[in-house]
């Protein structure tokens, strides 16, 4: 489960389990003048050098600003409720795990797998990735920026 926005120019993946406020932070970076490319099913693929790109999908979000359908992996929120707002990097080998649990296999194929995996890999190494609790208002956008401007 996720969402693809792109605030300040960055794009970045929104994850987490049915009901943990991708669709609530997607709104609430809407409103701060950021995009939202699809808040469901967002797909990453190699771009330029091997770096993560991600991409709109055909279920796409409410949008916003004109902004390009695929671009350069900037970071990784996975979210979770909270009752302040809280930040913390991630380890790669945290953010890889947490990574599986949001994937989508195609287990009628089992040739992607690898691929899949591999992808996820290139992901945890090469992209940074937080933990964010939050609570449903614009303070949460600032904490995604705080993490953004660390990059």
């Amino acid at each position: 489960h996720g969402a693809l926005c792109v605030l300040d120019g960055r794009y970045v993946l929104l994850l987490g389990d049915s009901g943990v406020g991708k669709s609530t932070l997607s709104e609430l970076i809407l409103e701060s003048g950021g995009s939202c490319l699809t808040d469901e099913h967002p797909v990453s693929t190699p771009g330029p050098g091997g770096r993560p790109f991600v991409h709109a999908t055909p279920w796409p979000g409410p949008r916003g600003a004109e902004t390009s359908l695929s671009g350069p992996l900037d970071a990784v929120f996975f979210l979770r409720h909270a009752p302040t707002d809280d930040l913390r990097g991630l380890s790669r080998s945290e953010t890889g795990r947490r990574l599986l649990g949001n994937a989508r296999f195609y287990r009628w194929d089992p040739s992607t797998i690898p691929a899949t995996v591999e992808a996820l890999d290139r992901i945890a190494r090469e992209v940074p990735a937080f933990d964010l609790g939050f609570v449903p208002r614009p303070s949460a956008v600032g904490a995604v920026r705080a993490a953004l401007r660390t990059l």
